[in-house]
């Protein structure tokens, strides 16, 4: 993991492939780690994938912009990849 402050004095963390936790003041935990397609979350043992094609909005994603789905899957909506065709 690389840890640096930015031009605009932000924390900037690279290559976080071992999970950090982020807790807030109720004692959640986010469990927070970098993957190859994006960032891997885990909350109350539920885990999401997200990309920067997650913050694309909603006319962009029904115009024929795709994110890209895990395993080549294809994308439907921001809940749902379809298994890539054999």
């Amino acid at each position: 993991m690389k840890v640096e402050v930015n031009e605009n004095r932000v924390l900037q963390l690279e290559e976080v492939f071992n999970e950090i936790v982020i807790k807030t003041v109720d004692g959640v935990e986010f469990y927070i780690c970098q993957r190859d397609y994006g960032i891997e979350v885990t909350c109350n043992g539920v885990t999401k994938y997200i990309d920067e094609q997650t913050f694309k909005n909603k006319e962009q994603r029904d115009y024929g912009i795709e994110a890209p789905c895990v395993g080549g899957a294809k994308y439907i909506d921001e809940e749902t990849c379809l298994p890539k065709e054999q």
